[in-house]
C-alpha cells in the first residue's frame, strides 16, 4: 500500500500528496497537522522503498499505480492532488490518468516542483552573484550554516555518482537474474530520478496551483513552464523560503494557510 494516512476523520475531501525523489512521506506530517482538522491527508509513499520494484518503469505507470490505490480509498472524484518536488510532476501525470478515467481532479497542487520545462540552470556567473548577495546579508552564523551547506552538497553529488553506477548495475542484474537490490531511500532516489528525468507534461487543462519559493537558485523558467502546460485555471504562488525548508517551522505555516485557502475555495 502506497498511501499513508496522515490524519484522518473530518468531513472534507482528503488530500493526497505525492513523496518527492526520496520516496517517503515522513516530510508531510507538520503540513498535515496545520491543514483543517476536517481536511484528511494521505501522503503517497513510493513502493521501491519497500522492495516493489514492479510499478517503475515510467511516470505513467508509477502514476497509473498511484491512482488506483487512491480510488480504493476515495472511489469517486473530484480527486484533490498535489505533490512536493518531484511529487509535483507525479501528481501531474495522476491528474491525466483520472482524465483519462472520466474523474474529475478538483485541483492539482505543485508544491515546488520544477516544470523541466523551458528549463534552465543559473550560469556559474549568476550562481557566484547569487551566492555573493546571500553572504552579504547573512549573520555570521547564517554565512557559516551557507557555506557548510555547499560544501555538503557538492560532497553528496560527488558520493551520489559513485552510488549511482551501483544502483545501475544492481537493476541491470536485477533485470537479468530477478534477484531485487536491497530496499531503501537510495534505490528509490535512483529509479525515481531517472523516472523524473524521462518524463515529458503534456497539457492539462483543470485547475491547479503553483507553490513556489522566493528564494531559490534556480532560474525562473524552471516554474514558468508550467504555464505552457496548464491552460486552464493555473495559478501562481511565492512563498518565503528555499526548497528545503517549505515543508518545515516556520514556513509551513504560510504554505499550510495558501494551501488550505486553495482547497477551501476549489469546487468539491
Amino acid at each position: 500500500m502506497t498511501n499513508v494516512a496522515l490524519k484522518t476523520g473530518g468531513s472534507l475531501p482528503p488530500f493526497f500528496c505525492v513523496h518527492a525523489l526520496d520516496g517517503g512521506v515522513d516530510g508531510f506530517r507538520l503540513l498535515a497537522e496545520k491543514l483543517s482538522p476536517e481536511r484528511p491527508f494521505y501522503g503517497i509513499r513510493s513502493p521501491s522503498l519497500d522492495g516493489d520494484l514492479s510499478d517503475i518503469e515510467s511516470m505513467e505507470a508509477l502514476a497509473a499505480h498511484y491512482v488506483d490505490e487512491m480510488c480504493a480509498i476515495q472511489p469517486q472524484g473530484p480527486y484533490f492532488i498535489g505533490g512536493y518536488s518531484m511529487g509535483g510532476r507525479v501528481a501531474f501525470a495522476m491528474a491525466h490518468r483520472l482524465k483519462e478515467l472520466d474523474q474529475k481532479v478538483g485541483l492539482l497542487v505543485l508544491l515546488d516542483s520544477r516544470s523541466y520545462i523551458g528549463r534552465r540552470l543559473p550560469s556559474p556567473k549568476e550562481r557566484l552573484a547569487r551566492y555573493a548577495r546571500v553572504l552579504r546579508k547573512a549573520s555570521f552564523k547564517g554565512k557559516t550554516e551557507f557555506i557548510k551547506t555547499q560544501i555538503d552538497r557538492r560532497r553528496n553529488k560527488f558520493s551520489g555518482h559513485i552510488v549511482n553506477k551501483r544502483y545501475a548495475k544492481d537493476l541491470a542484474d536485477y533485470e537479468q537474474t530477478g534477484n531485487p537490490p536491497p530496499p531503501g531511500v537510495g534505490l528509490t532516489t535512483y529509479i525515481n530520478y531517472h523516472i523524473n528525468l524521462a518524463y515529458k507534461a503534456r497539457p492539462f487543462g483543470g485547475p491547479a496551483l503553483l507553490i513556489k519559493v522566493d528564494r531559490s537558485f534556480l532560474h525562473p523558467d524552471v516554474h514558468d513552464g508550467w504555464r505552457t502546460v496548464l491552460p486552464g485555471d493555473f495559478r501562481e504562488y511565492t512563498a518565503a523560503g528555499r526548497h528545503l525548508t517549505i515543508l518545515k517551522e516556520p514556513d509551513v505555516d504560510e504554505i499550510a494557510r495558501v494551501l488550505g485557502e486553495a482547497l477551501w475555495l476549489a469546487p468539491s
